[in-house]
């Protein structure tokens, strides 16, 4: 699908790197428990995936209140018959013992104090780890990921980000790899064995 398929705000659309973060997910998985989108704006990773493989339960986590109308607009759009939950709070806040087979997260490609700030400030929070970071995003994957699943997360492959990544992966006991596809790289986080 494309963007004029999606409903969303004005001041936002989704980029192709969710559309390939969704294709490396499903060459490594056609079937899955529990799902959560981390920072779902309008859905599109979610939705993408319910379509293309078995997945019993799926949740959207988004930060900002404004997108959560959207969501529930797409899901019944696109996968309505899905045992599906939109969420809106922040990582730091959300408290579930919930365990996902798969997480997946499109976060905001640009760490604080990089890149530009425009006037809208929930398009600038879209794009900039503004309100949390990947300590954040990491402690989360590391709560709640299952024993056997695993989390897929597509950045820009920039050396600055990949070097603050891995100086917070080490304080978790998360394994991850790195897949490397031109502008942007994939990360796939597991536990150790």
């Amino acid at each position: 699908m494309s963007n004029e398929d999606y409903l969303q705000p004005d001041f936002y659309r989704f980029n192709e790197d969710s559309l390939k973060l969704v294709n490396f997910v499903t060459t490594r998985v056609k079937q899955t428990g529990r799902v959560i989108d981390i920072g779902s704006g309008c859905g599109v990773i979610g939705i993408e995936l319910a379509q293309k493989i078995t997945i019993d339960e799926i949740h959207f986590l988004e930060l900002q209140p404004i997108f959560k109308d959207y969501l529930e607009m797409n899901i019944a759009l696109f996968i309505p018959k899905s045992k599906s939950e939109v969420i809106i709070s922040s990582l730091g806040v959300f408290k579930s013992d919930v365990k996902y087979d798969l997480i997946v997260s499109n976060p905001p490609y640009y760490l604080p104090g990089a890149g530009q700030l425009g006037p809208n400030p929930h398009r600038n929070l879209c794009r900039s780890f503004l309100e949390e970071g990947w300590m954040a995003l990491l402690q989360f994957i590391s709560d709640h990921l299952s024993p056997l699943g695993f989390a897929a997360v597509v950045i820009k492959n920039d050396r600055e980000i990949l070097k603050h990544v891995e100086a917070f992966a080490k304080q978790f006991p998360l394994k991850w790899e790195r897949t490397d596809d031109g502008e942007i790289c994939f990360l796939q986080f597991s536990f150790a064995d």
